[in-house]
């Protein structure tokens, strides 16, 4: 009976490192968002906003690869604890916004850049490259889930330099979701450029509602990566809306 309990695992503290330093990062490049939101994003060409959201999709699926070994065998390394059942199923939704996300943007790309035509539906052979867009999407949100498997045995073991595998990993996700969130957030909200500093009234608790749905399909999908190891923290819930605040200024104060 003791050797049994001996063997049980022991949870322990999270590294939250990795999720922090990413969540700074974008809190930082949500104020910069802020002070330059009137600038010439509108005023690029479309096929290089089309290169753009395809270097998200690329930078996102390199990410994930590089940074599947490193978080593998330190989840293996330390025991979490049990999920918690609804956090566990919110991290399966995630997935599924992941991959519809990642459809979204591969189709963008491709019609950006001039492959697809989604205004023209009579033009022959589009619909093999939605079809495409379906499978891009699907083999990277696989390709993230795997990398946030739980790690079996032999998945655990030790990798040379990992802290610059994964420090190049967290530096491709951050560019993915750095332009994700400057070419959907920034273009949703100039169409709402009226709304700044509108003050606390129904119509700015309209709009914060709507900003944080955007934040979740966006955001969180995003930073999978990263929480996987610490979902089932309140604080990390609590940091993460953190780099929220520089939009809700936005909103509020102007």
């Amino acid at each position: 009976m003791m050797h049994r309990i001996q063997q049980l695992p022991i949870p322990t503290k999270p590294n939250t490192i990795h999720g922090f330093i990413f969540d700074l990062a974008v809190f930082a490049g949500n104020i910069f968002f802020v002070l330059t939101i009137l600038d010439q994003t509108e005023n690029l060409p479309d096929r290089t906003i089309g290169w753009l959201l395809g270097l998200a999709v690329v930078t996102q699926m390199i990410g994930a690869i590089l940074k599947s070994n490193p978080l593998k065998y330190r989840m293996g390394e330390t025991a979490g604890g049990s999920s918690a059942g609804i956090l566990r199923k919110f991290m399966d939704v995630l997935l599924f916004f992941h991959f519809i996300l990642f459809s979204v943007i591969s189709l963008m790309s491709m019609a950006l850049l001039g492959i697809v035509d989604l205004v023209d539906r009579s033009a022959s052979g589009d619909d093999i490259w939605v079809v495409i867009s379906l499978i891009i999407a699907g083999i990277l949100t696989y390709t993230v889930w795997r990398a946030g498997k739980q790690p079996d045995e032999a998945s655990t073991k030790p990798i040379r330099f990992p802290f610059i595998q994964e420090a190049l990993a967290d530096g491709l996700l951050l560019i993915s979701v750095t332009i994700i969130t400057r070419f959907f957030w920034e273009s949703w909200y100039l169409e709402l450029e009226p709304s700044r500093g509108i003050g606390f009234s129904s119509r700015a608790i309209v709009l914060l509602v709507a900003l944080s749905f955007l934040f979740v399909v966006f955001y969180l999908p995003s930073r999978y990566l990263f929480l996987v190891e610490d979902y089932r923290f309140l604080r990390t819930w609590a940091r993460m809306w953190l780099a929220m605040l520089p939009i809700a200024w936005l909103v509020l104060i102007g």
